[in-house]
């Protein structure tokens, strides 16, 4: 008999459901250390009944997303606790390849990168793992997770295709990667049940198919065979037919919907049989800088579960808490717009892990679930200024790190990939009232002269000002990289910096010193120390190979007979053997230049397709750069239906804010302190409301980027991991002047409660 236990007003107890009804034996993820040793461990797809067998028996799965690189690991177990509370079988989460390779070959798996140490965590308190493994994760993630170090010297480089170099890197990451996470496999002890192939290739424009088969061969290759490889991609043809490949089995995304059955037709019609699988389940949404907060209806999402669990699907809910994209890590789109620095996403729990009504509704069918962590407002902080970047400069930036050039260099050729740079001109001769213009600026840039700030260039507003200037005068040019794109072909074009010359009138400004800024040496604790193994080859030389031939003539003299041979035997012998070698090295020449022959056409063939993919880019960027891609366009909308028309600011108001605005980013310090004895340091969020745009350190934690005058979000998470049981150092890197307060610094507020949909002026 079926036990139909689901409900609208459970959309946790569907996990229950899935482990209980129609037959389908409970499992735990984690396992008594006999088991764990066992073979018998086996997870399968059963094509002929579509469904999962996880060892033997029918399986399907209710999971949560938790990107471990957006939650402290501090805190990594509480969350997992809690998605355990609430009934779920697994937990998904992508590898940003840009997290853990931070140079090539230099590898970070420590601390918040310490994927295995999540993995353990998750199986510790029953739950499976779904990995995403890459290389590209999407994820609203600076380039999508691919590292910056990528662009340093591949100016033509097309990602996500078989070009060379591209290729390189993702067989040495993956062969890190992989052989990290293979002992953590299900049938091999650990709690990793499929492992995703790439991520929504269908949305690409390469449609690459032997890309995506190299890369599902390298997947087998590493983890084995009997791995469950798969891919995600949105819910129609065009999107299975581009991103899908036959190693992998093929799932898709979508949203809340009215009928998930037609919504799973395009994967049932490309997956004739098999288990159906939601990877992604939008619970809500991602937010932009300037746009409001998204809300995710909770009823839409009951109603989509229910119907999941109805037609046997397994479910992965994304997000189901979203986070913090702390640092410089956020993500862009084209048209040029930059994602938030909360990725709270109105998750089951909150930015900050806190159970949210969303998770509340259902709380009277779960077991008691743990309580939210404690937050404190610490009060007010009185901060003072440092002084001005260019004041800074020298700690700022090392001597050694400063370059000279004749031209610009974007950020990638300084090996900064991250954060700001300054850009600075000396005048040769004057120029009378002329356009600045940097039409290559990534992505805004405060101009000085003097150090008097003229106005502000920015990639998707303007990139031209008008400037005189006398002999002798310094023009500086500080350069924010907000965020490099993510998604879609404009991937492909991600340098940052200023990545063309800039003219003054008819004039190309030539000559300039370029300025990696780098904050944390404002910081005496932000250290970091990684090695490199490198392996040496060698090849068989012309005095080896001569020593082999005296060798040959040792050996044939101990088969003659014993009689002496005389002076002219031994010439000959030697002519002879001279002839020989001399017949061997036009032989090896012959096969070099032959070599040599097939080599350059394969350069040829490669120029020729690599040609091909970059000509099929530009078509495609050309087509994408005013269009919002697909999958971001519904939702959007959606904001701009909710938004109010903006009313003309009064006269006064401009003024204000233009005279704000001509302030030189400067840095502003302050302290506060925790007493020894307090019993337990707390969370607690930065109101900013009295600053514009820049960037918060503490303690010398980056807390990512704040634009309370943009909003939606006005305050920045603080862990209580960031903060010491003593003196508590703020820094603020003010890029256009605080608001209120007087030469002497301005205030932060530290408060108890997040504000995620709302705009201070």
């Amino acid at each position: 008999m079926l036990v139909q236990i689901f409900s609208t007003s459970s959309i946790f107890l569907l996990a229950l459901l899935i482990q209980v009804s129609n037959g389908v034996a409970v499992v735990d993820a984690t396992t008594d250390a006999q088991q764990q040793q066992s073979s018998n461990r086996t997870f399968k797809i059963d094509y002929a009944n579509d469904r999962f067998l996880l060892d033997g028996k029918e399986f399907r799965y209710m999971s949560g997303s938790l990107h471990y690189s957006r939650v402290h690991h501090g805190y990594w177990e509480d969350r997992l606790v809690k998605m355990q509370a609430a009934g779920l079988d697994a937990v998904a989460t992508y590898v940003q390849w840009s997290a853990h390779e931070v140079e090539p070959g230099v590898y970070n798996f420590k601390g918040q990168n310490d994927l295995v140490q999540f993995i353990k965590l998750a199986q510790k308190h029953k739950l499976y793992v779904i990995l995403r493994a890459g290389p590209y994760a999407c994820a609203e993630w600076d380039y999508g997770g691919f590292p910056g170090w990528l662009l340093s010297d591949n100016e033509t480089m097309v990602v996500r295709t078989m070009d060379k170099k591209y290729m390189a890197a993702v067989k040495r990451w993956l062969a890190v990667l992989l052989s990290l996470v293979k002992p953590y496999l299900y049938h091999n002890g650990g709690p990793i049940l499929m492992v995703q192939v790439e991520n929504e290739y269908g949305s690409y424009f390469a449609c690459d198919h032997v890309y995506m088969k190299t890369l599902a061969d390298i997947f087998a290759g590493h983890l084995g065979n009997e791995t469950v490889l798969f891919t995600t991609d949105g819910n129609g043809q065009g999107y299975l037919k581009c991103g899908t490949t036959p190693r992998a089995y093929a799932t898709v995304d979508f949203g809340v919907t009215d009928d998930v059955k037609q919504a799973f037709a395009p994967m049932r019609e490309f997956n004739k049989q098999g288990p159906l699988v939601n990877s992604e389940l939008y619970t809500g949404w991602l937010d932009f800088w300037g746009k409001p907060h998204n809300y995710g209806s909770t009823k839409a999402l009951i109603s989509t579960l229910d119907q999941c669990v109805t037609l046997k699907a397994s479910v992965n809910m994304y997000m189901f808490e979203g986070g913090t994209t702390f640092g410089f890590m956020n993500g862009a789109l084209i048209p040029y717009s930059s994602m938030i620095t909360s990725y709270d996403y109105d998750a089951p729990l909150s930015e900050a892990g806190d159970v949210t009504d969303k998770f509340m509704a259902y709380k009277p069918n779960l077991p008691p679930v743990p309580g939210n962590t404690s937050k404190k407002a610490y009060g007010s902080v009185q901060m003072y200024r440092l002084g001005s970047v260019v004041e800074l400069l020298d700690v700022l930036t090392p001597s050694n790190r400063m370059v000279q050039s004749l031209g610009p260099l974007n950020m990638e050729q300084l090996r900064h990939y991250y954060g700001f740079t300054l850009y600075r001109h000396t005048f040769k001769k004057g120029y009378p009232p002329s356009f600045l213009n940097i039409s290559g600026v990534r992505d805004r840039g405060h101009v000085m002269l003097d150090q008097q700030p003229i106005g502000v260039v920015d990639r998707a507003i303007q990139t031209s000002l008008i400037l005189s200037a006398e002999a002798g005068q310094t023009l500086d040019i500080i350069v924010e990289n907000m965020g490099r794109i993510n998604y879609g072909s404009a991937i492909n074009d991600n340098r940052k910096g200023i990545v063309s010359s800039v003219n003054l009138g008819a004039d190309v400004l030539t000559n300039w010193k370029i300025y990696p800024i780098m904050l944390e040496n404002l910081f005496n604790d932000l250290t970091t120390s990684a090695s490199v193994e490198k392996g040496t080859g060698g090849s068989e030389n012309l005095a080896e190979f001569r020593q082999k031939r005296r060798q040959l003539i040792d050996h044939h003299l101990s088969f003659q007979s014993q009689q002496q041979l005389d002076e002219r035997q031994d010439e000959q012998l030697d002519e002879q053997l001279d002839e020989q070698l001399d017949e061997r090295q036009d032989e090896q020449l012959d096969e070099r230049q032959d070599e040599q022959l097939d080599e350059r056409q394969d350069e040829r063939q490669n120029e020729q397709e690599h040609k091909e993919r970059y000509l099929k880019l530009l078509e495609a960027m050309k087509q994408e750069q005013n269009e919002i891609p697909l999958k971001y366009r519904q939702h959007l909308l959606q904001q701009l239906q909710r938004q109010e028309p903006q009313q003309p600011q009064p006269p006064q108001l401009q003024q204000q804010q233009h005279e704000q605005l001509l302030n030189e980013p400067t840095i502003y310090s302050g302290i506060f302190r925790i007493p020894a004895d307090s019993k337990d340091l707390q969370d607690t969020f930065i109101n900013m409301c009295s600053w514009k745009w820049g960037v918060v350190y503490i303690n010398g934690n980056n807390l990512g980027r704040y634009r309370p005058t943009l909003g939606p979000q006005t305050t920045l998470y603080v862990p209580k991991y960031f903060l010491n049981n003593s003196t508590n150092h703020i820094v603020v890197l003010e890029m256009d002047g605080h608001s209120k307060g007087s030469v002497g610094g301005a205030k932060l507020d530290l408060i108890e409660k997040p504000q995620l949909d709302s705009t201070c002026f």
